[in-house]
């Protein structure tokens, strides 16, 4: 629980920057909170470090242009969305040790989850 109380508060700042930062600007500010997040809560090796960065800057990349598209179809969007998702996954159980892949993959299912809830309060509000 206190690793979703240290994420909350990064990404409010990271949001907050980004009114003033280029699509590439935010890609990497948000790859470096990320990757910053999970050096400190996994003791990743600056080599993992270095290659969980690329990954995050990729997949912010990739998520930044998909938003620019302005897809019509939502279906078609959430499918792409969960392709990133499923390529980050497989290339962090490439980097990341078993132990500290169980602990991201639990992590990102509290996050998952988190959303869930948060979208699902919106949709009864």
């Amino acid at each position: 629980m206190k690793t979703l109380s240290k994420l909350i508060p990064a990404l409010i700042l990271v949001a907050a920057c980004s009114a003033s930062l280029s699509a590439a600007d935010l890609s990497e500010e948000r790859a470096r909170t990320a990757t910053d997040l999970m050096t400190d809560q996994l003791q990743l090796s600056d080599e993992q470090a270095e290659q969980v960065y690329r990954l995050h800057k990729e997949m912010f990349a990739d998520l930044s242009e998909l938003q620019g598209e302005q897809r019509s179809n939502r279906l078609s969007q959430l499918r792409a969305l969960r392709g990133l998702g499923k390529e980050l996954d497989t290339s962090m159980q490439q980097v990341l040790d078993e132990t500290q892949y169980q602990t991201w993959s639990e992590q990102a299912k509290q996050r998952r989850e988190k959303m869930r809830e948060y979208l699902s309060k919106q949709k009864t509000q």
